[in-house]
């Protein structure tokens, strides 16, 4: 870190950046299904690194102070695609401290970076094979690009595109970029969807605050160099660097209150929605000039019902359709495929990204889009959160299925099928006007139906708890269904405090 301030055995010069994307706990709870918060996290996470990537390839892994590139797979997985590696050095690193993976790609399935960047930049940057001074605005700037040109990559993944971070080189593309009806929807919506997110930039001119601590820590200064030299260490002109480096960093002193003096100047938002000629006039566009998927077509915009922070460009109106169950409007559906040239597209298929009611606006659009492309490249595992809350009932659904060889009673027609299907909906199998009540009473007819079998069944579910001996109560009851569960979200800001 030193190296970049201290060059030709000068004074410290050079620049302190930090970054941060305010509003991110905002950000990542605007959602619905399970898939949107890690999305959100996701494209947190991937911004904040593409950002400091862009730096660390310029000069070099040590301006990151935060993130670190120690053990950080990012960076591994960055460092390997650019220069064309071999990832067995990086993954043999990682496992040696307990990350088992088998190739670096599934490292950053998961939202590993946080929110934050410190930059330890030199005084200079190479332009042409010279090297070229630049001013605090200049880094500033620089900086602000950076974290657009991050946005737009991970715009152009959700679209299948190629983009300069290296991001799809790095991960693949997945099949969200192939052929057919649903491929075709995930391409249409992805032109109205976008990732816009603030970002907060503080940027401190080393060589000012290195005469400000001198100034206050004059006396400081001069015992350190006494006692350097009573004690024969040799060179001790520049032994108050460290102090001078503990100092600057240090929470609550003087270059600190600076940074949060910086970031009062002006209040972050993610870009202007709307053109200032007319607040009815969306931004947003796509590139055949469309705003919206609207069947109405009314002057004005409706907010996103997920964030209800921005306006929404697909618009899915619902009504009750054959036994009451709630579909798409039919005129907005209409639209939606008269829109994307997709005539006679199954509803369900649109419904793995949009549900009837919902309207949503181009950041929780790109949330889905973005998890089923992650999906699509195996890199995470569920799509929906009852996914994720019957995975337990489901490794004993198919094998209390394997156990029964196909003659299943009447009673557990579309309990098995729910149990043994990869995405888990239970408003699709159970497509009724209250499919909650109608799951629960088929249920307990199934459940009911095979519970006389008993030894097999305390033979199925007890090495699941353990061996635990199982009463026929305790089958019927640990066999499900369980209708409510908990999303724990949480961040390692106040982990300190635990």
């Amino acid at each position: 870190m030193a190296l970049n301030w201290l060059t030709e055995g000068e004074e410290p010069r050079g620049y302190l950046v930090f970054i941060d994307v305010p509003g991110v706990q905002e950000y990542i709870s605007a959602a619905r299904k399970a898939g949107d918060f890690l999305a959100g996290s996701w494209i947190i996470s991937m911004a904040v690194w593409l950002t400091a990537w862009r730096f660390a390839k310029e000069f070099g892994p040590d301006v990151l102070l935060r993130p670190t590139a120690r053990l950080n797979p990012y960076f591994y997985l960055f460092v390997a695609g650019e220069f064309g590696l071999d990832e067995e050095p990086f993954r043999e690193a990682l496992n040696r401290i307990g990350v088992s993976i088998t190739a670096l790609r599934d490292a950053i399935a998961h939202p590993l970076v946080g929110e934050g960047i410190q930059l330890v930049l030199p005084p200079f940057r190479f332009e042409g094979g010279v090297a070229k001074t630049w001013g605090r605005d200049e880094v500033e700037q620089e900086v602000k690009h950076a974290f657009v040109k991050a946005l737009d990559c991970i715009n152009k993944f959700i679209r299948g595109e190629d983009d300069e971070c290296g991001l799809r080189r790095a991960i693949g593309a997945g099949r969200a970029e192939g052929e057919g009806q649903q491929q075709g929807l995930i391409k249409c919506l992805a032109d109205l969807a976008a990732v816009r997110l603030p970002v907060r930039v503080a940027v401190l001119d080393v060589g000012e605050e290195y005469e400000r601590f001198r100034n206050e820590m004059g006396e400081w200064i001069k015992k350190v160099g006494e006692a350097c030299r009573e004690e024969g260490l040799g060179y001790c002109d520049g032994a108050e660097y460290p102090l001078f480096f503990d100092w600057l960093l240090r929470p609550g002193v003087g270059a600190m209150k600076r940074v949060v003096e910086q970031g009062r100047r002006r209040i972050p938002t993610p870009g202007p929605w709307f053109k200032p000629s007319n607040y009815n006039d969306v931004v947003p566009e796509d590139s055949l000039g469309r705003k919206y998927v609207d069947a109405l077509g009314q002057a004005g915009w409706r907010a996103c019902t997920l964030c209800g922070r921005e306006p929404a460009v697909v618009i899915m109106r619902k009504e009750r359709g054959q036994g009451g169950k709630e579909v798409f409007a039919r005129a907005d559906y209409d639209e939606l495929l008269r829109q994307c040239g997709l005539p006679g597209l199954p509803e369900g298929n649109v419904q793995r990204i949009i549900r009837p009611g919902e309207h949503l606006g181009p950041n929780c659009l790109a949330k889905r889009l973005l998890y089923l492309r992650l999906r699509d490249l195996g890199l995470v595992g569920f799509e929906s959160t009852e996914d994720v809350s019957f995975r337990w009932y489901s490794n004993i659904g198919n094998r209390l299925v394997d156990m029964m060889q196909g003659k299943a009673p009447p009673e557990c027609g579309r309990v098995f099928r729910y149990l043994t299907e990869e995405n888990k909906d239970l408003q699709q199998v159970w497509a009724t006007a209250n499919p909650v009540e109608d799951m629960r009473r088929e249920w307990a007819k199934c459940m009911n139906s095979v519970k006389d079998n008993l030894a097999k069944l305390n033979d199925l579910l007890s090495p699941l708890l353990g061996g635990y001996p199982l009463k026929r109560r305790d089958v019927v009851e640990l066999h499900g269904p369980r209708l409510f569960y908990a999303i724990v979200r949480g961040t390692g800001t106040a982990l300190a405090i635990c």
